[in-house]
């Protein structure tokens, strides 16, 4: 079963922590769900980008690899027509250039208070 909170949560911490590949989120839902394909884990990990993005949580960033400047990509359509390329979900080659995750501080502060509500929750 696949819980759509856990994989926010996930996919936003892991862009709290750096500016992270696309193809890093898809193995992030991959150490959620081993059992599915990567296509099937390409596929959560793209409609939880989206939503993210949907939220103003997340900003997409071009980048030349490996790791070099980041280039925020305008926010809009255009965002949601990159996202179903499925070539920037790949792992890049030297010199080429991909696409990355980074949280907005709004998406700081929505993980933050999810990470406090489950303390309080659990309690």
């Amino acid at each position: 079963m696949i819980q759509y909170d856990v994989n926010i949560e996930k996919l936003l911490l892991a862009s709290i922590e750096d500016y992270c590949g696309l193809w890093e989120m898809v193995w992030e839902i991959n150490t959620l769900y081993p059992h599915l394909s990567s296509k099937a884990s390409q596929r959560v990990a793209y409609r939880c980008i989206l939503y993210l993005i949907s939220k103003d949580f997340v900003k997409l960033f071009y980048c030349q690899e490996p790791y070099g400047k980041m280039i925020e990509i305008a926010s809009g359509d255009s965002q949601v027509d990159l996202l179903q390329d499925l070539k920037i979900w790949e792992p890049p080659l030297p010199e080429a250039c991909s696409v990355r995750v980074s949280a907005t501080k709004a998406g700081e502060k929505y993980y933050n208070d999810m990470i406090v509500l489950k303390k309080y929750q659990s309690n």
